[in-house]
């Protein structure tokens, strides 16, 4: 034990010794992590800020509706509230974060109903402080046992502070999550449940509110507003027992009305100003909607699951098209948006899998998550004044092949991706088919420098997105998570020199976590690795996984397993010894000649053997590599 002990003092003493002549590596490696903290501090209070702001405009919004909204209720039935109704507004209002100081006075004394969210956060961010300044002192108290060559306090120093990291960085990734709330949305949802509810609960004191007409040979049904003469389309029926409230959905029509709907402005003299969520959910058999100009708003999943419809007509004057409005409408080809919106809400054309094309309103200046999921979308041009296009808005298009992004686009994917870990796939992650990704010149944050079909992070050099046509720039630091992913018909990576980072990591229950975010996750039809980093860094197994962790294991590290992996010559053994470089079962070493890394202004187009016959990617011998400028090179791989 003393032996041991003598031993790890003469090493703390050598790693002293070695600090002092190279500028106290380990110290500066703290040192960067805390300066990382406190960045990310920072931009935590920042969001937090900001998160105070939305909510007093939210806050004042939701009091407007439920003042409004309750007093027409009380007024309607005698200023008497019957208690279930009170009690299920209450549930409603609790759900969703409202902070009401300022609306004391308000019909249902909403300040007792305050979410203790905003205080909660407010705590987190002084605990992080705190823990950060405490980090600080045990890193001065290290720096100082450093130079004075304290052995045995700078060891005890030195696990106190990489027990504090590991802590401290949790708590940051808690407060993060915390602060990861859209106050607009869970907002503006609240509020189109309230209008919901408050006409179905007219419904339980006045039956005939909702009310069947036959025009043209359709049965309808539409919910009115009696003093606007006023209906919506399709019904929210509430009932109950005295105690629980029950909510169902009622169809405008009949789902099995075939061919072409028309949408009535007026029935029995009232005018059709809305459609109700749902409304046509489920209508098989219609394959075409014309939507008169007198509607002003559509609810959520109006028209989800309309196998048969093939084309829609939207009145121009709508603001908002809401979430999953056209969801798995598998047979939609044709829609043209209206021109007044300014967001493509979540899900809105997810699952549409022959819409092949859509012109993006000028207007347009968020593409929310899942947008176009899993849609059959063959290119896309997120035109100027769009400034982010939200987590897999294009996830699962098969069948795209070309992307351009204009310079305004200031987001792509999840902006809190590296601070919280949430894993969201990015925006564009399994598409096989994408050959072309284009950023325009004059983007302030992402660009797709010298033709290399990705997205890149300006500031970083991190490569955010790519495709089966890469080619990763020699000037490239960091491979991000989930950057590659479902790109099965990539055959051939090359990954320079420069690369010092590449992102990925299991996450979830360790006997069913999916290898969700891996840089080259799904990446199936990947055989041949070519890499220039001499000095190799660990790098999590997820990084090329295959499949989720429960799958065989054959499947699950098909990439490890079939792929080989080409290393500069003399670092075969550095490979073998580095954590998951070494899952490869076929490493070949290859002499890059002169090549240190595939540079930027210079990356290889084209790859010829000695015959002179254009190749798909290098072979064992010797290689002709032609350089976009003209130039070429030859390059051995053994």
């Amino acid at each position: 034990m003393m032996k041991t002990k003598v031993l790890l003092l003469l090493l703390v003493l050598f790693t002293i010794n070695q600090a002092n002549v190279y500028g106290q590596e380990e110290g500066d490696s703290y040192k960067d992590k805390i300066e990382m903290l406190a960045d990310w501090l920072d931009s935590m209070k920042i969001q937090f800020a900001d998160n105070q702001q939305k909510e007093i405009l939210v806050c004042q919004q939701l009091a407007d509706v439920v003042s409004f909204k309750a007093d027409s209720i009380s007024n309607a039935h005698n200023g008497v509230i019957p208690d279930f109704i009170y009690t299920h507004f209450l549930g409603y209002l609790k759900r969703w974060f409202v902070s009401v100081e300022e609306h004391e006075d308000s019909i249902f004394s909403l300040h007792s109903l305050k979410r203790l969210d905003m205080e909660k956060c407010r705590s987190k961010i002084e605990e992080c402080e705190k823990a950060l300044d405490s980090l600080k002192t045990v890193k001065s108290s290290y720096d100082v046992a450093m130079e004075n060559g304290d052995a045995s306090k700078a060891l005890q120093l030195e696990e106190e502070l990489n027990q504090r990291l590991i802590s401290v960085e949790k708590l940051f990734r808690d407060t993060s999550s915390l602060l990861d709330v859209d106050i607009y949305e869970e907002g503006n949802h609240f509020v189109k449940c309230f209008d919901r509810y408050i006409i179905s609960v007219n419904d339980v004191f006045e039956k005939d509110n909702v009310r069947t007409s036959n025009l043209e040979g359709i049965d309808w049904t539409y919910t009115i507003n009696k003093s606007e003469m006023t209906c919506e389309v399709g019904a929210v029926n509430v009932f109950t027992d005295g105690e629980v409230v029950f909510t169902e959905i009622q169809n405008a029509i009949d789902r099995q009305v075939s061919g072409e709907v028309i949408i009535p402005s007026e029935i029995d003299g009232y005018k059709v100003v809305g459609i109700l969520s749902s409304a046509f959910s489920g209508c098989n058999e219609m394959t075409s909607l014309i939507i008169p100009s007198s509607v002003e708003r559509i609810r959520e999943r109006t028209f989800s699951n309309c196998a048969k419809l093939s084309y829609v007509q939207l009145p121009d004057n709508l603001k908002e098209v809401p979430n999953n409005c056209f969801y798995n409408c598998s047979s939609l080809t044709s829609v043209k948006l209206p021109s007044a919106i300014t967001v493509i809400n979540a899900g809105t054309f997810s699952g549409c899998t022959n819409l092949t094309a859509i012109d993006i309103p000028v207007g347009v200046k968020t593409i929310d998550y899942s947008a176009f999921r899993d849609s059959g979308l063959k290119e896309i041009d997120i035109p100027q004044g769009v400034e982010s296009i939200g987590s897999g808005a294009f996830n699962g298009c098969a069948n795209l092949k070309r992307v351009f992004i204009s310079k305004t686009v200031k987001e792509i994917g999840n902006p809190y991706w590296k601070s919280n870990s949430t894993h969201w796939y990015t925006s564009f992650a399994n598409t096989p088919s994408l050959s072309s990704i284009v950023v325009e010149d004059g983007n302030p944050v992402f660009d797709s420098r010298n033709g290399c079909n990705a997205i890149i992070e300006t500031a970083t050099n991190e490569l955010i997105q790519g495709c089966k046509s890469t080619v990763i720039p020699g000037d490239v630091e960091i491979i991000g998570a989930a950057a590659f992913v479902g790109q099965t018909e990539m055959t051939t990576i090359t990954i320079p020199a420069s690369v010092k980072q590449i992102d990925g990591e299991a996450w979830g229950n360790i006997t069913d976590a999916a290898v969700r975010d891996g840089a080259f996750y799904k990446c199936a039809g990947l055989n041949t690795i070519y890499s220039y980093i001499t000095s190799p860094f660990e790098i999590n197994e997820a990084v090329f996984g295959n499949a989720y962790y429960s799958s065989p294991e054959e499947k699950k590290y098909a990439i490890y397993k079939n792929a080989t992996l080409y290393v500069p010559k003399g670092t075969k053994e550095l490979y073998l010894a580095t954590k998951s470089w070494n899952m490869f079962e076929n490493i070949v070493e290859f002499e890059p000649a002169s090549i240190t890394g595939v540079e930027a202004d210079n990356k290889p187009v084209s790859v010829y053997d000695l015959s002179g016959r254009k190749i798909n990617h290098m072979q064992k011998g010797i290689n002709i590599l032609q350089d976009a400028n003209g130039v070429t090179r030859k390059v051995v791989v053994r």
